[in-house]
């Protein structure tokens, strides 16, 4: 299992931002995104409440729509799709996450 910080880096890195503000509160698209993805790969491991509490987020909803964002995004979004087909190639190679459970193929409708 990859470390909740080495995801966090990894995915800021992906999208070439900085962790820290992929973390706080700000609500831009620049940040909000990466911290969907990093949330719907974190709570595939984790639970919802847990996973929300990582991320400094007081409900297990902010995590639900995230999920329900990263799964909309990588089906109209060539670009975030291939974000997210980045960041889960290296999560594998780094970890043992059940990265065959992630749904990020946007011919797959389930909720991650």
């Amino acid at each position: 299992m990859i470390a909740f910080e080495k995801l966090v880096e990894l995915v800021a890195s992906e999208f070439k931002i900085d962790p820290a503000l992929m973390m706080c509160n700000t609500r831009l698209m620049e940040y909000v995104r990466p911290r969907w993805l990093a949330m719907t790969i974190y709570s595939e491991v984790h639970s919802l409440n847990y996973t929300a509490k990582k991320f400094g987020k007081n409900s297990h909803q902010t995590v639900m729509h995230g999920r329900q964002k990263t799964r909309l995004l990588c089906e109209n979004n060539p670009e975030y799709l291939a974000h997210a087909i980045s960041v889960m190639k290296k999560v594998k190679e780094l970890s043992c996450y059940p990265s065959e459970s992630i749904q990020i193929d946007p011919a797959n409708t389930a909720t991650p």
